[in-house]
């Protein structure tokens, strides 16, 4: 059948229509174009919904000088698990992780100690590392990095101290595969 002879079928099929008939195909055509769109519309709003799902969930983690230590604080939305952490001169493993709390910003943080001024050179930059997981078990490695400004020898109770500044950033956080989550855990 060729294409002229369809069109030719169809003409004669739709001239032989009455006014009422006309009426609803046009009515049966614009309810199926109508059904159309809305399932258009409807996926594009299934995407937009799954994407505001995921930024709910994003996990942040920034670090920042507090005294003499180092404050990890969650700025995530959603429970994080602190593994480990790896330090100049000091990594750590835990057995059980520390909970970083979401949303609880500065009222629940975890903390790390500084470097030590004999781990880094002064004014030269290192290196921070910590280990997550979130609530859906996907591991995460946070990097950061500092920088031991000075150090400062105070006497406390008559004896020597070092004390340092340091200044600390977050670069970001990256998720990691299972296989170099078990390469850095330590070996029992």
């Amino acid at each position: 059948m060729s294409y002229e002879s369809i069109l030719s079928g169809l003409s004669k099929l739709l001239g032989a229509l009455s006014i009422d008939q006309w009426l609803q195909v046009l009515g049966v055509l614009f309810v199926a174009l109508a059904a159309r769109e809305a399932s258009r519309i409807g996926k594009r709003q299934n995407e937009i919904n799954q994407r505001l799902l995921e930024l709910q969930d994003f996990v942040a983690v920034v670090i920042v000088p507090f005294d003499s230590l180092i404050k990890v604080l969650n700025v995530g939305g959603q429970n994080l698990y602190l593994w480990g952490f790896d330090l100049p001169a000091n990594p750590q493993w835990f057995e059980r992780p520390r909970l970083l709390a979401a949303g609880a910003r500065e009222q629940a943080w975890y903390w790390l100690p500084p470097p030590s001024p004999t781990a880094v050179q002064q004014g030269l930059e290192f290196s921070i590392v910590l280990y997550l997981e979130d609530e859906s078990g996907k591991k995460w490695k946070s990097e950061h990095g500092g920088v031991l400004d000075h150090v400062v020898l105070k006497e406390k109770d008559g004896q020597p101290r070092k004390e340092c500044s340091i200044r600390i950033w977050s670069y970001k956080i990256k998720s990691m595969e299972e296989s170099d989550w078990e390469a850095r855990k330590p070996k029992a």
